[in-house]
């Protein structure tokens, strides 16, 4: 029978990592929600375009380097609304990213964004022998095209060891303030 439950004194705490402090942490799903007319389109516009230029967050709180956006809308099209949008903020539009969504509404529960995120996940834990990401990548169901298009928008680096080739997250040491 399969353990339901595990101890806390078994986990090892870890720090938050803060793309902008209190508001977005590394590694994890954010969600703005509201009403209608608050200005929610318009304030995660012209976050995703601070973040693809690598500028300082509305507060000042500075960003370390410029990032990849993944910009999930289902209110709006993408092309007569969200892009042009961007485009008016000064995004760098080949930095955002959105979840094909042509055959059926997006939700929380789709398989694409938690297929997404298993991926995701599973490169955070560290260096991994690319023959294992491959099978990662075939198990969750993402393509080799997108595999490799994650893996330049996150920065990952190969390199090879005893003969086979390795993947791995820049860690945040080797990331300068100019993103070198």
């Amino acid at each position: 029978m399969e353990n339901v439950f595990e101890y806390y004194d078994s986990v090892r705490e870890q720090e938050v990592e803060w793309l902008w402090y209190p508001y977005i942490p590394y590694g994890k799903l954010t969600l703005l929600e509201g009403d209608p007319g608050e200005g929610k389109s318009t304030l995660m516009i012209q976050i995703a375009s601070l973040l693809t230029n690598g500028k300082k967050m509305p507060d000042g709180y500075p960003v370390r380097t410029a990032e990849t956006v993944i910009y999930q809308c289902n209110e709006d099209d993408v092309a007569d609304t969200i892009k042009p949008r961007l485009k008016a903020s000064g995004a760098d539009c080949s930095e955002i990213a959105y979840i094909i969504d042509r055959n059926s509404s997006l939700t929380l529960n789709d398989e694409r964004i938690i297929n997404a995120l298993k991926l995701a996940e599973y490169l955070l834990q560290g260096e991994a022998a690319s023959t294992d990401v491959f099978q990662k990548m075939q198990e969750i169901g993402i393509s080799e095209r997108t595999l490799y298009t994650i893996k330049k928008q996150l920065g990952i680096k190969s390199h090879r060891k005893n003969g086979i080739w390795y993947w791995k997250l820049p860690d945040s040491s080797e990331v300068t303030e100019d993103g070198v």
